[in-house]
């Protein structure tokens, strides 16, 4: 049996199931919370209020968060499994690794939006004053956790789980492009597909390069935080 190409414990097939349960976990907890909106609009005739959509994102992600934690660690998974391990002298790399692969993402999905225009997204942006107010209500506490809580979750499931199990059967390069493949299809939006396809490579490549888990989530977090950037400037404006 080979071991993991980056971290000494192997991914096992159960340990991949922990994963499958806490996605199944997240939806759930969605499905509640959504039906409680629902239910309140039912009841009161009135839109649901802002704290009920911020219940939405903070119960999903903490729904799959403490299922996956307590699942792995019932296996006897520790903090220094899951491949946050102390950079190396190497590390300062990640000054000039990390602005490349956004440099070059974004060169390659504007070579793919010229060749298929269809994929360029709709001016979905809210134009309406209450939507703005709204928006800005919950932006801080949805920030947080696309800044923060968000790319843990996503890299130690993509980076470290997914990517792991199959290193020992079918290789490093197939299981790096299969789940940077999944990390981009998961989004859903054609365009945010490609991009976060392009960058789920990036990290898997920074997580490889320098062993540790912190590499990715650095690659991760800046993206998020770009992103955020745009989002505020929108409403804002």
């Amino acid at each position: 049996m080979r071991q993991h190409t980056w971290n000494p414990r192997p991914v096992t097939v159960r340990d991949t199931l922990a994963v499958l349960i806490s996605f199944v976990a997240m939806l759930v907890a969605m499905i509640l919370v959504a039906l409680a909106q629902r239910g309140y609009t039912m009841i009161t005739d009135r839109p649901a209020p802002t704290w009920l959509g911020i219940a939405l994102g903070v119960t999903a992600m903490g729904t799959q968060a403490g299922v996956l934690a307590a699942l792995l660690r019932r296996r006897g998974w520790r903090w220094a499994d899951l491949g946050f391990a102390r950079l190396s002298c190497r590390g300062w790399h990640l000054l000039w690794q990390i602005p490349t692969v956004m440099i070059v993402s974004l060169i390659l999905i504007l070579l793919v939006a010229a060749l298929l225009p269809d994929l360029t997204p709709a001016d979905t942006a809210p134009t309406d004053a209450a939507a703005r107010a709204s928006g800005q209500a919950w932006m801080l506490t949805a920030l947080l956790l696309y800044l923060i809580v968000g790319p843990v979750i996503e890299e130690v499931v993509f980076r470290r789980l997914l990517m792991g199990w199959p290193d020992r059967t079918v290789g490093v390069v197939l299981s790096t492009l299969t789940t940077s493949v999944l990390f981009g299809l998961i989004h859903l939006v054609p365009p945010v597909m490609i991009w976060t396809g392009l960058i789920g490579l990036g990290c898997a490549l920074l997580v490889r390069w320098h062993r540790s888990l912190w590499a990715g989530l650095a690659l991760h977090m800046v993206n998020n935080l770009m992103a955020s950037a745009g989002l505020i400037a929108a409403l804002l404006t």
